[in-house]
């Protein structure tokens, strides 16, 4: 068919909302990625399409505050698409609540995504990713720099769902390194902990500990739209990009404003998608002058001690097993919350 001008016969493009929740509709969305961009669908939280005379030429959506899975139809390119469905994207974000954005998309709506108030944080041939403020993780890394001057430290970046004896491990070998631990904690509330209360048990958790400071990751550190996967528990190239992305950040923004040379992880012989993470770090940290050490896991009667095995316990009711693999504090919380001792 022929294409009008970008900005003529406007009353012809139809945004529509396409729900996932369809298998036809999720099916659609799907191929239609695939054949234009080659990129594999995310869950997401809103997907639209924008279709001219009931063909749909581009799609769209958005995971939490983060625009993704942006495809225009080949022969519909330059046309002005793209543009029109990211405004209606930021609108759609806009009456949710959200002000500070981000985007993760392909390079070639670099210009697009420029002259609608974006900022590049990182990109390569695969992907770009930038938010709508300036300043925004430049202010979120001078924040930081502001009370990690004083000497340098190991970082480490825990979930902690819950704070287990295997992150206090962790926070323990650290400071054999070095005597400044500066742990950033995954703010995203996409775990069975909100992170008030994952908060909360990790302070407590280190608190008799001298050197250790506790920072909120803000949306930079293994947020959902950067790293969905993480939540999700996939794996794959499209998870390796993901797990890369937030090491580029780490790398090029947040290492540097905590002060640290070194980041420490945990072996995960059992955690696919965080396996792949650890690779990634691996790969890509020390392109930014920071050493990456992995130490084994703490086990308990030969038993790794893992958040997920601690939460199964938690559901259950079992406190009597959970209770050797969780500090006294984390024990206390949870025996509250569950409410009373068990």
């Amino acid at each position: 068919m022929e294409y009008p001008d970008p900005w003529q016969n406007r009353q012809k493009w139809q945004i529509k909302t396409l729900p996932l929740s369809s298998e036809t509709v999720y099916k659609q969305v799907e191929e239609f990625l695939l054949e234009h961009t080659n990129l594999k669908l995310t869950a997401l939280d809103y997907c639209a399409g924008l279709f001219i005379d009931e063909e749909l030429l581009a799609i769209g959506g958005f995971l939490d505050n983060t625009i993704m899975n942006l495809a225009v139809a080949k022969s519909a390119r330059g046309k002005g698409l793209m543009q029109f469905l990211l405004e209606h994207l930021q609108a759609e974000l806009k009456i949710r609540g959200f002000a500070h954005l981000f985007i993760y998309t392909t390079p070639e709506n670099e210009k697009i995504i420029k002259s609608l108030g974006f900022h590049l944080l990182y990109g390569n041939r695969q992907y770009i990713f930038a938010e709508n403020r300036f300043w925004g993780i430049s202010s979120f890394g001078r924040n930081l720099a502001q009370q990690t001057a004083e000497a340098e430290g190991v970082a480490l970046v825990v979930n902690a769902n819950p704070f287990t004896y295997g992150h206090l491990h962790l926070v323990e070998q650290a400071l054999k390194i070095k005597d400044r631990v500066r742990i950033l904690l995954v703010e995203t509330d996409k775990s069975y902990f909100p992170f008030s209360e994952r908060l909360q048990m990790l302070k407590e958790g280190v608190k008799h500990l001298k050197g250790v400071s506790v920072f909120a990751g803000g949306p930079y550190t293994l947020a959902a739209g950067v790293f969905p996967d993480y939540f999700l528990k996939q794996s794959g190239e499209q998870t390796k990009l993901q797990a890369e992305l937030d090491c580029h950040l780490f790398g090029r923004y947040l290492g540097p404003a905590l002060n640290c040379s070194i980041r420490l992880f945990g072996q995960e012989p059992l955690d696919v998608t965080t396996a792949q993470y650890v690779q990634a770090a691996q790969n890509i940290l020390p392109q930014y002058d920071i050493e990456v050490r992995i130490i084994p896991r703490l086990a308990y009667r030969d038993q790794i001690i893992s958040a997920s095995r601690v939460r199964a316990l938690y559901k259950e009711g079992n406190f009597l097993q959970l209770e050797n693999l969780v500090p006294p504090s984390t024990f206390k919380f949870l025996q509250e919350k569950h409410g009373g001792a068990c």
